[in-house]
């Protein structure tokens, strides 16, 4: 019996020492200096919002006359923290609430947002909460959607709020395995793989992805995205380019995306197939451009003629007018001296005749 009765003192003195540590524990992880910022509604000064934070169980917090649905206490706690664990004493009555939720945010004049939902039963105990869900923030939020059936108001004794103990990560989502066969067909760049992992813990994980054993700069986020890319073909083309038109250096020929050395023009590059109809295409507009620059060289020669002999109409009109017509005085001089010869030959027949 002694030996009974002194292993039972013994493990109630462990369970005594065991609480305590916790005790203690607790006490180091519970936010002191959390203040009320403001309440949905209270009922006078004596059941403000700030009374949730007195450790007194006599005082609580009490909404106005029949504020019984989505009312609220905000709360700050000096700085940003993430909550795992939340104590409550709340009325043995109607006026306890009932379905709850807790709210967090940046700022208080932020949206709130819901973070953990959560429904309390009408005890004279203090009940504890666990907040499963992981978030930091300075500024949280006990929503009240509704209580057990009062008509006139919701109150709440006390809170308290206990910073999350550490917890070892744990991978959730592990990166899905790829195969993609050899590069995509030329002139295509092969849809984008993407990666996604996820982990739990306290504090929250780190993302760091590796290439090869390396770190990848700036890759930090659980989600990383690759693109696929080919090596150059060592077959190799010429190109002209869109813009300036001028044939530039060769290129490899499942290259579809290229720069032109001449005017430094961007622009992409079909598959090899419509670059070949495409070039065929400017190499008939060449065609084009050039028969009509021979047709318009034609005209403008045409036109220079036109205007060249309707200039030397113009000034033989103007001199005609003036007297001073050099073709005119020729003709006539050769008109005078066809005259003169008649004439002569004439006279010569009538001696003739006169001497017969």
């Amino acid at each position: 019996g002694l030996r009974t009765s002194a292993a039972e003192a013994i493990n109630l003195q462990c369970a005594w020492r065991q609480y305590l540590a916790r005790r203690a524990l607790e006490d180091r992880r519970t936010v002191w200096g959390a203040e009320v910022l403001g309440t949905s509604s209270y009922w006078s000064q004596d059941f403000s919002g700030d009374k949730t934070l007195d450790p007194d169980p006599a005082t609580f917090w009490s909404t106005k006359d029949g504020k019984v649905t989505n009312q609220w206490i905000m709360y700050d706690m000096g700085r940003r923290v993430c909550i795992g664990l939340l104590r409550l004493l709340l009325p043995n009555n109607n006026a306890a609430p009932k379905n709850c939720c807790i709210q967090t945010a940046d700022s208080p004049f932020d949206t709130f947002e819901d973070l953990y939902h959560f429904t309390v039963v009408k005890s004279p105990n203090v009940q504890s909460l666990y907040i499963g869900p992981r978030r930091v923030a300075r500024f949280w939020r006990i929503y009240i959607t509704s209580g057990y059936g009062s008509l006139t108001s919701l109150a709440v004794h006390s809170t308290r709020f206990i910073i999350a103990p550490e917890k070892s990560a744990e991978v959730t989502l592990n990166p899905k395995s790829v195969y993609r066969p050899v590069g995509p067909l030329v002139g295509h760049r092969g849809d984008d793989i993407v990666l996604k992992v996820n982990a739990t813990g306290w504090p929250l994980p780190r993302f760091q992805w590796k290439k090869n054993g390396k770190k990848i700069p700036g890759a930090n986020d659980p989600e990383l995205v690759l693109r696929v890319k080919i090596a150059k073909d060592k077959e190799v083309k010429k190109y002209r380019c869109m813009h300036c038109r001028k044939v530039n250096a060769d290129l490899a020929k499942n290259i579809y995306r290229c720069k032109c050395k001449n005017c430094g023009y961007k622009f992409e590059f079909p598959e090899q197939l419509e670059a070949d109809i495409y070039r065929q295409h400017l190499t008939d507009q060449d065609e084009v451009f050039a028969e009509i620059e021979r047709q318009i060289a034609i005209i403008e020669a045409g036109v220079k003629e036109d205007i060249e002999t309707n200039e030397r109409k113009m000034l033989t009109a103007a001199r005609k007018a003036a007297g001073t017509d050099l073709h005119g005085d020729n003709d006539a001089a050769k008109a005078g001296g066809a005259e003169d010869e008649a004439k002569a030959q004439e006279e010569a027949e009538a001696a003739a005749k006169a001497e017969a």
